[in-house]
């Protein structure tokens, strides 16, 4: 079980990171959009503050265009970044040629099983379902996720679902649960993942005894 952070936030990247579990980071060009710079200094920066793969989306159509992208995105460092490309034709074939290289890829923007088929028979190491905007649209993203394990066990398909796009975090339980070898998540996501009422509640009980505990102690000397 794998976890990334969906972010171009170099401040959230930092803290997420700080704590050692996180597995990489991913991005798109909506989330780079948000972090208001150039791609290639974003790039830098998350490279600089995180461990593990970075996946970068390309944005070109067209499969010459994609593999001339894919190789400009991989010169800042061949052995992290990995290339994130969407379900398309093109997209597709770019996996496969890639894949020859051994980078790692992820199909990505996958709303049914189909799309997670043919992207297991490409090559691709990971795809992403898009698990609230499957939802939002009326497809149930859970027994998406559940039917394409399914069939990649079946089949022996070295692809991993690395599921995204979530509104909260039971969505990201029920998709762990039906099968998804790893989730991306947005950095509220990750925090909101440690809270618990009951923990903090417990950590101030255990708080005021141990000021109690030490009480006592001086009392008794």
């Amino acid at each position: 079980m794998d976890l990334f952070l969906d972010t171009a936030d170099i401040e959230q990247i930092k803290q997420g990171f700080n704590i050692g579990i996180l597995k990489g980071v991913t991005t798109n060009p909506s989330i780079l959009l948000k972090a208001g710079k150039s791609r290639s200094d974003t790039i830098k920066a998350i490279l600089e503050n995180s461990n593990g793969l970075l996946f970068v989306q390309t944005v070109s159509d067209k499969y010459r265009d994609i593999m001339i992208e894919a190789n400009e995105l991989l010169s800042f460092d061949s052995k992290r970044i990995g290339i994130k490309i969407p379900v398309t034709p093109d997209g597709i074939k770019a996996i496969q040629e890639l894949k020859k290289s051994s980078v790692k890829t992820l199909a990505t923007a996958v709303f049914s099983t189909s799309q997670a088929i043919i992207s297991a028979i490409a090559g691709a190491d990971y795809i992403a379902p898009y698990i609230n905007r499957m939802e939002q649209n009326g497809i149930d993203a859970i027994e998406v996720i559940k039917e394409i394990r399914n069939i990649y066990e079946m089949n022996c398909f070295e692809t991993k679902i690395l599921a995204a796009s979530f509104r909260n975090v039971e969505q990201v339980i029920r998709t762990i649960k039906a099968g998804a070898h790893s989730v991306t998540i947005s950095y509220e996501l990750f925090c909101d993942m440690f809270n618990n009422y009951l923990t903090d509640k417990s950590i101030k009980k255990f708080a005021e005894d141990w000021v109690a505990l030490n009480e006592k102690i001086k009392i008794k000397q």
